[in-house]
C-alpha cells in the first residue's frame, strides 16, 4: 500500500527497510562488484536470475530451462508468480474437481512401474463392481449406492466397491489435477497411478515444495487438496520472504527453539524442513524474526490473500515499482556490522560398523539424533542460538577404482575445531583424474554432452549454490608469522539432495538446504567483515569418451569467493559413537554384485 515516496539515502535513517521487487533479484551473496573488472561478475547470477524469472531464451545451450525450483533454492520472480496467480481457467479446472478421494484415502500409492496390469485390473474391476451396483439402483428403485449396504444380493458388491474405489478414484482426481497444470500428456489410463502419473506429480511437488518422492502420500495429497489460487499465493509468500530476508540481514528462523512462525496464519514449508533431528529445543534459542518481518511485509504491500495479492502485484507492475521502502519490526540489539559469531556442528548418532553383514543383509544402525549445525551469536555477556538446522555428516559410501570395481569406503566427517574463512558463491568442483568419464557426460535427446549440472556453478552441482570451507588452522611455528590453513576437502554447502539432509549420510560434507546455505552465507556477508576476491579463474579442459563420440568440457571459474576476516570458528563435535568400531575406518570394502545394486538403489533414493 503506497503512503508516498522517500530518498533512498533517507530510508535507514526513517526506520525503513528497502526491499527488491524486481525481476532481476538475486540474493546477496551473489552480488558483484565492476571496479574488480572481469573477476567482478558472479559466474552463476545471470542463469539464477533467468531461471527465477522463466525467460530460458536467456540461458546458455548446457543449462536446461526448468520451472519450479523453490525447492532447490531459486524462487520465481513476482512476474512469473502474478502470471500464475492470473491464470483463471486453470484455476477454474482444479476448482472442478471431486477430491473426496483424496480426502478418504489412507496409506500410500506408489506407481505401477513393474507391474501396470495390476493397476489396470483393478481400475476394470471398480468399474465393473459400479456397473453392478447401477443395476441394483434400477432394481430396487433407490438413488444412491449407500441403500444397497444392506441389501442380500448387492451388499457384498457394495462393501468391496466401497473399500476398493477409493484408491481408484484418488488417483483419478490427482490424474485431473496434473491435466489442470498441463503436466499429464500422452496415453494415460485413468485411475492407473503408472510412471507418466509419477512423473507429473513430480513436477506438482516441486512447484509447491513438498518433499519426497513421486508417491502418492499423505502430504502430497493434503497439498493436492489445497485451493489452486491459495497455493499460487503461498509461493508468492515464500518468495517474497526471501526478498525480506535479503533485504533486512535475517536469519533467525525460530528453529533453535524448534518453534517456526507463520506467515498469515500459513505454514510455508514442508513439514521436514522444520524437523527437530531429534535435538533438543535450546533456551537460548531465538525467535522467529524470519516469519514476523515476511508479515510485516506482506500487510505493507497489500499481499494478504490471493485475490488481493494479484490486485497489488497488477498495480505495482503498471507503476513499474521494483524497489520499496517498508516498516519492517526493528533488528535484535545484537545485529552489527560485525557481530561475534561461531558455529557448532553436532554429528548426533555416529556408526562407523560397516552397514552390511557377510550374507549382504543390512544391519541396522538407529539413529535418534540426527546431526546439527548451530550457529550462535554474542549479545552482551550471554549468547544466542540464531538458528539450528539439520545436516549431514559422511558414512559409508560406494566409489569406483582406476580398474573399474565398485567398492564401499567410509568417507568421514574430521571433528575438532575448524574455521570458516573462504566463502564461496556459485561453486564449481573440478572432478579429479580418477572421476569415471561415465559420471562427467550426461545423455539427452541431443546425445552426449558435458554434466555441467554436476560441476557447477548451479543448484544441482556437487556444492550447491553457496558453500563455506571448513579449514583447520595450523599455529605459525615462528612470533610474528601468519598461520596456515590446511584444507581437508570438507564444506558446509547447499545441496539438492534434500532427502539425504533429512535421512541419510555425504561424502563428508555437511550440506544444507540450498535456499538455506543462500541465507546464511549472505547473512555472513552483511553482519562480518570480509574481502571480496571475486571469480576464481580456472583453465580446467577435459576430453572423454561417450558413445562413440570424444567431449570436451571446460570450466573457467571455480566461484566467487570472499574472505572473512577474521574466519568465523567453527567446531565440529564428536558425537555418540555406537557400534564395535570406535574409530572412522579406513580402507576400502569390495562389494558383490547383489549388494552393490542394494546399495545403489539406496543411495538413488536419497540423492534427489
Amino acid at each position: 500500500m503506497h503512503h508516498g515516496d522517500v530518498c533512498a539515502s533517507d530510508v535507514a535513517a526513517r526506520g525503513l527497510t528497502t526491499v527488491d521487487l524486481a525481476d532481476d533479484f538475486a540474493p546477496y551473496v551473489f552480488s558483484e562488484d565492476p571496479s574488480l573488472g572481469e573477476a567482478g561478475v558472479q559466474p552463476y547470477r545471470a542463469i539464477f536470475v533467468a531461471l527465477a524469472d522463466e525467460r530460458f531464451d536467456a540461458l546458455p545451450a548446457h543449462v536446461e530451462p526448468e520451472r519450479y525450483l523453490e525447492l532447490f533454492g531459486i524462487f520465481p520472480t513476482f512476474r512469473v508468480l502474478l502470471a500464475r496467480l492470473s491464470e483463471d481457467a486453470r484455476h477454474t479446472c482444479h476448482a472442478s474437481i471431486d477430491d473426496s478421494a483424496l480426502a478418504a484415502l489412507t496409506g500410500t500409492i506408489r506407481p505401477f512401474a513393474r507391474d501396470i496390469a495390476r493397476g489396470t485390473a483393478q481400475v476394470t474391476l471398480v468399474r465393473q463392481l459400479r456397473a453392478r451396483l447401477e443395476r441394483g439402483l434400477r432394481q430396487r428403485g433407490v438413488q444412491r449406492f449407500e441403500q444397497l449396504a444392506d441389501d442380500s444380493r448387492y451388499g457384498s458388491v457394495y462393501e468391496r466397491w466401497a473399500r476398493d474405489r477409493v484408491p481408484v478414484e484418488a488417483v483419478e482426481a490427482v490424474q485431473a489435477h496434473l491435466r489442470c497444470d498441463g503436466w499429464l500428456e500422452g496415453r494415460v489410463t485413468d485411475g492407473v497411478f503408472g510412471r507418466r502419473s509419477a512423473l507429473a506429480l513430480a513436477e506438482f511437488q516441486r512447484r509447491h515444495m513438498v518433499v519426497g518422492p513421486a508417491h502418492l502420500d499423505a502430504q502430497t495429497r493434503t497439498a493436492l487438496r489445497v485451493d489452486s489460487r491459495e497455493a499460487d499465493f503461498r509461493s508468492l509468500l515464500r518468495a517474497l520472504r526471501e526478498r525480506v530476508v535479503d533485504a533486512a540481514a535475517l536469519l533467525e528462523d525460530g528453529s533453535a527453539q524448534h518453534a517456526p512462525g507463520l506467515v498469515l496464519g500459513r505454514e510455508l514449508d514442508p513439514a521436514q524442513m522444520h524437523e527437530d533431528a531429534g535435538q533438543p529445543a535450546l533456551a537460548n534459542g531465538a525467535p522467529d524474526l524470519v516469519s514476523r518481518a515476511t508479515e510485516a511485509a506482506a500487510r505493507a504491500l497489500g499481499l494478504t490473500t490471493p485475490d488481493e495479492a494479484r490486485r497489488a502485484l497488477t498495480a505495482m507492475r503498471q507503476a513499474h515499482v521494483t524497489h520499496v521502502a517498508l516498516r519492517l519490526p526493528p533488528p535484535p540489539r545484537y545485529y552489527s556490522a560485525h557481530m561475534e559469531l561461531r558455529a557448532e556442528i553436532d554429528r548426533g548418532d555416529v556408526w562407523y560398523d560397516y552397514p552390511y553383514t557377510s550374507s549382504g543383509r543390512p544391519r541396522r544402525h538407529p539413529i535418534a539424533r540426527q546431526p546439527v549445525l548451530t550457529l550462535y551469536a554474542r549479545d552482551g555477556d550471554h549468547e544466542v542460538a540464531l538458528v539450528r538446522w539439520p545436516t549431514t555428516i559422511g558414512g559409508w559410501k560406494p566409489e569406483r577404482t582406476g580398474a573399474g570395481a565398485t567398492v564401499l569406503t567410509y568417507k568421514g566427517s574430521p571433528v575438532g575445531p575448524r574455521v570458516w574463512r573462504d566463502l564461496v558463491a556459485s561453486p564449481a568442483w573440478l572432478p579429479p583424474p580418477s572421476t569415471p568419464a561415465d559420471d562427467l557426460v550426461t545423455r539427452t535427446s541431443h546425445g552426449y554432452v558435458p554434466n555441467y549440472a554436476l560441476f557447477g556453478p548451479g543448484y544441482r552441482s556437487a556444492y550447491g549454490l553457496a558453500m563455506l570451507m571448513h579449514h583447520r588452522v595450523i599455529p605459525a611455528t615462528e612470533e610474528g608469522a601468519e598461520p596456515t590453513y590446511s584444507d581437508q576437502g570438507v564444506r558446509t554447502h547447499g545441496s539438492v539432495s534434500y532427502r539425504s539432509i533429512a535421512e541419510g549420510t555425504s561424502h563428508g560434507c555437511h550440506r544444507l538446504y540450498n535456499h538455506l546455505a543462500v541465507r546464511l552465507t549472505s547473512f555472513l556477508l552483511r553482519h562480518r567483515h570480509h574481502v571480496r576476491d571475486g571469480s576464481l579463474t580456472v583453465r580446467y579442459s577435459r576430453v572423454v569418451g561417450a558413445g562413440g563420440l570424444s567431449i570436451r568440457f571446460e570450466l573457467q571459474s571455480r566461484g566467487y569467493r570472499f574472505e572473512l576476516t577474521p574466519p568465523v570458528p567453527v567446531d565440529v563435535l564428536e558425537g555418540t559413537i555406537h557400534g564395535a568400531t570406535q574409530e572412522p575406518p579406513t580402507g576400502s570394502r569390495p562389494l558383490r554384485d547383489t549388494l552393490l545394486r542394494r546399495r545403489m538403489e539406496e543411495e538413488a533414493g536419497l540423492e534427489d
